[in-house]
């Protein structure tokens, strides 16, 4: 008698497993990742037109601030852009090596999800304690994240999450290499 194995389903960031049934879960994360992101896409440019007001009050002059401030945003926005593309590209195809234990995935998010928690209260404890020079850095961190932070409320209003569509591949790598083909749904064929 022949024992199913359960294939292994990626946790993807905020949605977790959730993402392959689609359910009310789901789209209610998504819902508040995105509008998260919106928030915050919101207040990054308000925070850019306040810091870039605030150095053009102070004396600058603003044909030299202003397209600085630009060329900051643009070129942050294009830097992460290309850097996601990338990213995505060389996930596309999911190989036998990548079919690993799904734990040894989660330990990997953990640790992850840790330095950048640790790194985010770092950088804010360092503002607030340098006073002026932490409000020089709040000026160029600000118009770099004004072209990062749309990037990501933009992958997150995509149809698929992001991974996502790797989850989909590898799953159904898993499932063709253990000969059941017939669970992997219509979409999610693997060329």
């Amino acid at each position: 008698m022949k024992v199913l194995q359960a294939p292994p389903v990626d946790s993807l960031a905020f949605v977790g497993k959730s993402w392959r049934g689609r359910g009310l879960i789901y789209w209610v994360v998504r819902t508040f990742v995105a509008l998260f992101f919106f928030l915050m896409a919101v207040l990054v440019f308000a925070a850019a037109i306040g810091i870039t007001i605030g150095i053009i009050d102070a004396g600058a002059p603003p044909w030299v601030v202003v397209p600085v401030v630009v060329t900051a945003s643009a070129s942050s926005t294009f830097i992460t852009v290309r850097s996601v593309i990338q990213k995505q590209r060389e996930q596309a195809h999911v190989g036998d090596h990548e079919l690993k234990p799904e734990r040894a995935r989660d330990g990997e998010v953990r640790s992850r999800s840790r330095r950048i928690g640790g790194s985010a209260g770092a950088l804010g404890y360092g503002l607030r304690a340098l006073g002026g020079i932490g409000a020089f850095v709040a000026a160029i961190c600000v118009p770099i994240a004004v072209g990062v932070v749309p990037v990501i409320l933009w992958f997150w209003l995509k149809p698929l999450v992001p991974g996502e569509l790797r989850a989909r591949r590898k799953l159904a790598r898993w499932l063709t290499v253990h000969g059941r083909e017939d669970e992997i749904p219509a979409g999610w064929k693997i060329s």
